[in-house]
This record gives structure tokens, sequence and C-alpha cells, in this order.
């Protein structure tokens, strides 16, 4: 998910799991739940933040894991309050999250194709 602070200003990249990348927080669908469901229940159990909107981004195939990733942009509000998956977070403006998110990445991928749709 691409995650924005209450104004839209900024965005949320987290590292996770010892890894020194900065990725998009992301998390999988349970049996019986609608994606957009899950969007909101993943930002809120790993961020601890409130999901005031949701909107669909792009979806892509991953040949790593054989999956369809969906992407959302989503828009926040509240202190973030991680959980232990998460070892590092920073709210970056919108050029500064292109720099700083892991290169040749799927992640990177759905965060230019979300720049290049809005203007900043």
């Amino acid at each position: 998910m691409i995650v924005l602070d209450e104004v839209q200003e900024n965005i949320l990249l987290i590292q996770q799991y010892g890894r020194p990348d900065y990725i998009l927080t992301a998390g999988y669908i349970n049996q019986g739940e609608a994606a957009e469901q899950t969007v909101a229940r993943e930002i809120m159990e790993e961020l601890g933040l409130t999901t005031t909107s949701i909107r669909f981004n792009k979806s892509q195939y991953y040949p790593g894991s054989n999956t369809l990733m969906l992407n959302f942009v989503v828009t926040t509000s509240g202190p973030v309050q991680p959980n232990h998956e998460i070892d590092h977070w920073q709210w970056f403006s919108k050029s500064e999250a292109q720099g700083a998110i892991k290169p040749n990445s799927l992640a990177q991928e759905f965060l230019n194709y979300f720049l290049q749709q809005t203007s900043y």
C-alpha cells in the first residue's frame, strides 16, 4: 500500500525483517475478506493508523511468489504505532520517497505509477 498522511503530502515507507531497504506496507488477504478490508486491517495491525480513504492504484503479477499483487493508495490518520513486524518507518515527501524506496522492486514500480498519475 502507498500510505499517505492526512493531507496526502507525505508517504510512509517501512523497513522490515532486518533489511535496510525502504518498502511499501503489504499484507495478505484472509479467506472471505475483501481486498479493501485487508488494506484497512493491515494498516491498523502493522502501523496503528486509521484508514480514511482507499483507492486502487495498480495490479501486477509477481513471478517470485506466483502471486497477483494489488496495490492501493491509502490516506490515513493518527500517530504511527508500529507493531513487531516493522523495524523502522519514516514519512517522506513524494519526491524523497522516490529516491528512498528499494530500487528495481515491485514497490518502486507501484510508487512510480502512482506518482505519474498524480501531480505533485
